[in-house]
């Protein structure tokens, strides 16, 4: 038994540590129209390194600087793929049905359309999550 104690500290010592991921600083910027005007809402939150730009957005309701949000789903149970739907700032913008109307939010992640949905877009230190209501008419990138 004596010498179990002393093999037993050394493997607890051997255990991987298994550390929560570091808090970064990421820039949220809501806008109206296209991605190169400037933004009508933007603040900085602190989410855990690797999250995703849902909980980006998670972040900035929780730190008043939007209200709230919504998203539709478009992926399955074990790994949702939603994209915005509305964005509550100061005013109530909300997509409408884009087939109809052609409007939507646009998600942008460091200037650039995004590869996918909310979920689907790590975070790290530095990054920009955009989202832009706009239309179908006005073009994705400028010349």
């Amino acid at each position: 038994m004596k010498l179990l104690a002393p093999l037993g500290a050394l493997l607890l010592l051997a255990a991987p540590a298994f550390a929560t991921p570091a808090p970064v600083s990421v820039t949220l910027d809501v806008g109206y129209g296209h991605h190169a005007v400037p933004s009508a809402v933007s603040c900085q939150v602190v989410v855990p390194d690797d999250a995703t730009a849902a909980d980006v957005l998670d972040a900035a309701a929780a730190a008043g600087c939007i209200r709230s949000w919504t998203a539709v789903d478009y992926g399955s149970p074990d790994a949702p793929n939603r994209f915005v739907q509305c964005v509550e700032t100061t005013t109530d913008v909300c997509g409408q049905d884009a087939v109809l109307d052609g409007t939507f939010w646009a998600f942008y992640f460091d200037g650039a359309l995004a590869n996918g949905g909310v979920d689907a877009t790590h975070v790290h230190a530095g990054d920009d999550v955009q989202l832009v209501f706009t239309d179908y008419f006005v073009p994705f990138s400028l010349p």
